[in-house]
């Protein structure tokens, strides 16, 4: 079951529709659907798809590798087409059976965080024990069971969920899961309607992949250790109780095992718990008493940090986050270290290349006790001035550090990471490829403005050959308030040389209400530069809601005022913060900066303008991501893209599918864009 020209058309007339209503438009504005086009016919094409992937995986011996590259790719179309259709309102009686529909979907094609996303908006239907079972299955709540509804396999369904219970919570085997998810089809097929094998077979496959990423089933054996040595970091609540896709990926290649190696993976493919995972197998096999993790940015040292010590709370782990002050601020905090006596507690060091190279120089007795070095973001070689002296830095430290220590880098995609392995690592630098694992879906739109009313041009395929669908009417001028002796007409936003920044903050202005937006710039006084254009157009009447009322207004006053004593009560920086726009780059006022960041990943203000800050490795949880000058989607702006996925995080949720708004040359397409 392959969708064909008329299904992807279909497909492009759902998403459109659900676009239009993402970006606030009037529904007079929408588009109208072609006479003879129902986008519910592919219903039976998409359900089929799932059922059939479901029964392929239920089939397999061996479900590790998750489905072949043409039959995910199906799954893949019939997931966007199903969340699709949730946003279109075609129909939102069904909005609960679609939901379940798409969350299916996506866990079967490998996108964990999408799935769960969907999954937590479901309340299974009450009369329906297959429905809930596989609801439940979804969430991965190990809590406790299911609660069912009467159901003639009543006593089945409720063995089955306790020993999948009893294996996540505390490590039983999965011989009887495997049992009684065969009993579970067998008896369907037999007995059950149309409606129930479709329920059973795609809940016997959701529980089978989950089966097979267990962390009490995989762990074990990609560290060399053994179940019992695990159990109690798997047993802490927010340790993974099933691996990603790119977490499988670093087992296979030895990581957790002590092996060194090159990580390249996208933004948001869970990294930065697969970090925790290769600092818990080496304090586990007590390969090394101390380990050390090195950013280039203070800001992300920062957020490691905090991020480290919540995982490894009440354990016996130090985590200590080094200022970048070359000083010997260090001593009192690393005063177990210095000496011949192995320490007796672990200890994890988290600083910049710069301090840690200061460290090293000063207290040559800590080298013996480091068994371990992580390097983030290693990709910043790539990235003009810092980069170069992050590795002169990183090659200054490899000639201090014992050979011995297992060396891992961490990075977005880059070209030569092979080059980079042997450099660092050796004549074997053992790259880890996870090019293409994402754990959420997301699409990427050019803007384009040639006409009265301007469109987006979306992008899901990885292709930026043709539009998958587009969305017209979505940019359009407003007639501004003159002042004083102005004459000429004043609109908003504007064509011209600078449309690319009017129509950037146009859209941040019109998405914010859905969620959080991040409008991302090169330079710090275009950022700058466009919260002082919010400024003057709502002076000037423009009547779109300010993101304010989308925000949490105590925040927002709170904000206003720690911006007002840092730039007055009259400068552009507090006036903008009153209107619900805060700017965040690299020479924002530390204090307020961090506030920003703590305001946005706990939902409370919903537009922020930003520099490269969000592309080296500072997560703000953010739904929308409008760029300036985007010509070509670059690695920039793809990890930019990537710290979107996280949107969600702050939730007990995983990412949500993000939508990237590049808002200039559409040279791919071959046209202007104004």
């Amino acid at each position: 079951m392959k969708p064909e020209f008329n299904s992807r058309r279909y497909f492009g007339i759902t998403r459109s529709k659900g676009k239009m209503y993402e970006l606030g438009l009037p529904e007079e504005s929408h588009i109208a659907v072609p006479d003879g086009v129902e986008p519910a016919a592919l219903f039976p094409l998409s359900i089929g798809t799932l059922v059939d992937a479901s029964a392929t995986l239920n089939d397999a011996d061996d479900v590790q590798g998750g489905l072949a590259d043409e039959l995910r790719d199906d799954i893949d179309f019939a997931a966007s087409f199903f969340d699709a259709y949730l946003g279109s309102r075609f129909d939102t009686e069904v909005s609960r059976e679609v939901t379940l529909l798409a969350s299916a979907s996506y866990f079967l094609g490998q996108r964990p965080g999408s799935s769960l996303v969907l999954a937590r908006r479901l309340q299974a239907d009450e009369a329906d024990a297959l429905e809930q079972l596989l609801v439940w299955a979804l969430q991965a709540d190990w809590r406790g069971p299911p609660n069912l509804a009467a159901h003639w396999m009543i006593g089945l369904l409720y063995e089955l969920s306790f020993h999948m219970i009893g294996h996540f919570n505390d490590g039983a085997p999965i011989e009887p899961i495997v049992g009684l998810l065969r009993e579970l089809r067998r008896q369907t097929y037999a007995s059950g309607t149309s409606r129930a094998v479709v329920l059973a077979e795609v809940a016997s496959a959701v529980v089978k992949l989950r089966l097979a990423g267990s962390a009490w089933t995989l762990l074990p054996g990609f560290s060399g250790l053994g179940g019992a040595a695990w159990a109690d970091a798997i047993r802490r609540p927010g340790f993974p109780k099933e691996l990603w896709p790119s977490q499988k990926l670093l087992g296979k290649a030895g990581l957790f095992a002590g092996k060194s190696g090159v990580v390249q993976m996208p933004t948001s493919a869970g990294k930065t718990r697969s970090v925790e995972i290769i600092l818990r197998s080496a304090f586990l096999a007590d390969r090394s008493r101390v380990a050390v993790l090195v950013a280039p940015f203070r800001a992300l040292c920062h957020e490691i940090a905090t991020s480290l010590r919540h995982a490894f709370k009440d354990e016996d782990v130090k985590v200590n986050e080094l200022s970048d002050a070359l000083q010997l601020d260090f001593v009192d905090q690393l005063a177990e270290l210095f000496g011949q006596a192995t320490p007796a507690t672990r200890h994890l060091m988290v600083l910049t290349p710069e301090k840690l190279l200061y460290v090293l120089r000063q207290e040559p007795t800590l080298v013996p006790h480091i068994g371990m070095v992580v390097y983030d973001e290693g990709h910043q070689f790539d990235t003009g001035p810092r980069g170069i002296t992050y590795e002169l830095l990183l090659t200054e430290i490899k000639a201090l550090l014992s050979p011995s220590a297992q060396t891992v880098l961490i990075s977005a995609v880059i070209k030569n990471a092979n080059a980079v392995g042997t450099w660092l690592i050796g004549t074997e630098p053992n790259v880890v490829d996870g090019t293409g694992l994402l754990s959420t879906a997301r699409s990427v739109a050019f803007a384009t403005w040639s006409e009265r009313l301007g469109q987006l041009l979306f992008f899901e395929n990885g292709s930026y050959v043709r539009p998958d669908y587009f969305v017209p009417r979505s940019i359009e001028s407003q007639e501004l308030q003159l002042r004083g002796r102005e004459r000429n007409p004043r609109v908003f936003p504007a064509k011209g040389d600078d449309a690319w920044k009017d129509v950037s903050l146009y859209l941040g202005i019109r998405l914010a209400p859905n969620g959080a937006v991040a409008i991302f710039c090169g330079r710090k006084d275009t950022a700058s530069g466009l919260a002082a254009r919010a400024v003057d157009v709502y002076e000037r009447g423009f009547n779109l809601p300010v993101p304010a009322v989308a925000s949490d207004a105590n925040e927002i006053q709170r904000l206003r005022r720690l911006a007002a004593q840092h730039f007055g009560e009259n400068s552009m920086v507090a006036k903008a913060a009153e209107l619900g726009v805060f700017v965040h780059h690299g020479t924002t006022p530390q204090g307020l900066r961090l506030s920003i960041e703590h305001a946005m990943q706990c939902e409370l203000i919903k537009l922020v303008i930003c520099t490269s800050t969000l592309a080296q490795g500072v997560n703000l949880p953010i739904d929308e991501l409008p760029v300036h000058r985007a010509g070509a989607v670059t690695a920039v702006h793809r990890r930019a893209g990537g710290r979107c996925l996280r949107a969600h995080q702050q939730r007990g949720q995983e990412a949500q599918p993000v939508r990237l708004h590049p808002d200039a040359d559409v040279g791919l397409l071959g046209r202007r864009p104004y």
